[in-house]
């Protein structure tokens, strides 16, 4: 969630703070492009420059693919004259191999799909190593301009406190991204003559219970597992939290008001009921230890009831691509506790922060942020998509027509889709932009009728903010205490290694470890960010 992510930013090495002392305030300041480049630079149209130019470019992948080969970076070379040389890292070894950038000095052009975090655009943008973007976007970039000017939310959430935009995001904005799911195995339901899907947690347990005892899946052994979710309790936790009133495992926004959640009744009520369905073998009891594959294996065992997951795995790997399969599985319906009048669902961001930057090192800047502006309009995510017409696309001759992969013989579509055509550099996309280019039978269209009944229930729990240096400093020292305590008693409780008959004394432990001051912070960021124009 929101919160858990930006605690995570918040432990990152703050290497480039020592620098900042070093750095006067000349440094600071973005270099000015020399006159060579200012005179090799078309400010509209394309190409951007009428003599090519090659830039430095770092960014993680883990699919030891060649950039240089793929039809994106072919085709934007193609339309813009702007070539580039690629450092790509594993995921693995990226943050290391970032931050050793930024010490040494020793930078890209730019950065893509680059990773930084908050913390990094905070501390490398005062420091002058990433250039503000703010006036070279209202130069420059028209469409990352008005994406900007037609969703102030967007801009609030990439501009830091003294005002600058250091990084460009990644939108993503389809109603299937937004939002965790629990899956019902529908051959279960049929099985058992099931047919009004639970509405409340009472109903809920009630079903994971029949699931439990009634052989479902009909092989005369009590071998069902009813309920379980994808990475550990990760995924579980905040759509059962969200069942008792709660969107964020840590500190959420309610009414304006920032507010620390294991504190409150609603999170008790949830460790109970959690506990409560462990005991009973209502939820899977090897879900603290088991890895994603071997969860994946036993769902295609059919051995699951009710899964939280991006797709409904409940049988072997044909059951889970079709369409029709995944309908016949249905989405659990937003569910309330005991005293909640209505339901939440916790709603994800779609604004992946971070992606895009440039450093003071590049002699081009305009010509890079027209570049990256490219990115963001509809032929822009067409070609990161899909590649260049003719060559690894076709339209088919069907109405409506929609993309197909010009896919070499003896080579797998989706090996070719991920080796030569990209999907990883557009700037922003949605539901309307992917129906211009795909079966009107997609599976993520799918997926997103599917969550649409959402919709009218969803909350974010905290908007994406930015702390203030010393603000950071003090979130991560108590956060990283806090996280570790939270997280130890959940699964003590839950296990039944705790009771929870002692939840006063946890308050009491949590109130010592600086709560206060976690969640004065944190109004802070989000009475600034609320305020931002």
């Amino acid at each position: 969630m929101f919160n858990k992510t930006i605690i995570g930013t918040m432990s990152v090495i703050l290497a480039g703070l020592s620098l900042a002392g070093c750095t006067n305030s000349e440094e600071k300041q973005p270099k000015p492009s020399d006159k060579g480049a200012a005179a090799n630079f078309n400010s509209t149209g394309l190409p951007v420059v009428p003599t090519p130019i090659t830039l430095k470019m770092m960014g993680p992948d883990d699919m030891q693919r060649s950039w240089k080969d793929l039809y994106f970076f072919k085709g934007m070379e193609e339309k813009t004259n702007v070539k580039f040389e690629f450092t790509t890292i594993p995921s693995s070894s990226y943050k290391e191999r970032k931050n050793l950038a930024f010490a040494s000095n020793e930078l890209p052009d730019v950065f893509f799909m680059g990773g930084l975090d908050a913390n990094d655009e905070m501390n490398y943008g005062t420091q002058g190593l990433l250039i503000p973007l703010d006036e070279l976007i209202e130069k420059y970039a028209p469409t990352i301009r008005e994406l900007l000017k037609n969703n102030p939310e967007i801009k609030r959430s990439i501009t830091t406190p003294d005002g600058h935009i250091y990084a460009l995001p990644q939108v993503a904005d389809h109603p299937r991204d937004r939002f965790y799911r629990l899956f019902i195995n529908g051959e279960w339901l049929k099985n058992l003559n099931i047919t009004k899907l639970p509405t409340t947690t009472g109903e809920l347990y009630q079903l994971l219970k029949d699931f439990k005892e009634k052989d479902p899946n009909g092989n005369g052994q009590a071998d069902e597992i009813p309920l379980t979710g994808s990475n550990k309790l990760s995924y579980l936790r905040p759509i059962l939290l969200s069942y008792f009133g709660h969107l964020s495992d840590m500190v959420e926004v309610s009414g304006d008001k920032a507010r620390f959640v294991p504190t409150q009744p609603g999170y008790k009520n949830y460790l109970a009921f959690m506990q409560k369905l462990y005991r009973e073998k209502l939820l899977d009891n090897e879900i603290f230890s088991q890895s994603n594959p071997q969860m994946i294996a036993k769902g295609e065992s059919g051995k699951y009831g009710v899964m939280g997951n991006s797709l409904p795995i409940f049988g072997g790997k044909d059951k889970q691509i079709a369409p029709a399969n995944i309908l016949d599985n249905p989405q659990m319906p937003p569910l309330i506790s005991e005293g909640l009048s209505k339901p939440i669902v916790p709603e994800k961001d779609v604004i992946r922060r971070g992606n895009f930057a440039i450093t003071n090192v590049n002699k081009h800047p305009e010509a890079t942020i027209r570049w990256l502006d490219y990115l963001y309009s509809e032929d822009g995510y067409k070609l990161a998509q899909y590649g260049i017409e003719g060559q690894s696309y076709k339209w088919s001759n069907t109405d409506p027509k929609y993309i197909e992969y010009i896919v070499p013989q003896g080579m797998l579509e989706n090996d070719f889709k991920n080796n030569k055509v990209s999907n990883l550099g557009y700037g922003y996309a949605n539901e309307a932009l992917e129906r211009k280019f795909l079966k009107p039978d997609w599976l993520g269209f799918v997926l997103n009728d599917q969550v649409k009944p959402y919709l009218p229930y969803a909350q974010k729990a905290f908007p994406l903010t930015y702390f203030k240096s010393e603000e950071a400093q003090r979130v991560n020292a108590i956060s990283v205490d806090v996280r570790t305590f939270v997280e130890q008693m959940e699964a003590k409780i839950i296990v039944g290694q705790e009771p929870v008959e002692k939840w006063d004394e946890y308050v009491s432990t949590m109130n010592k470890m600086g709560i206060d001051e976690l969640v004065k912070i944190n109004q802070t960021a989000y009475d600034r960010w609320k305020s931002a124009k």
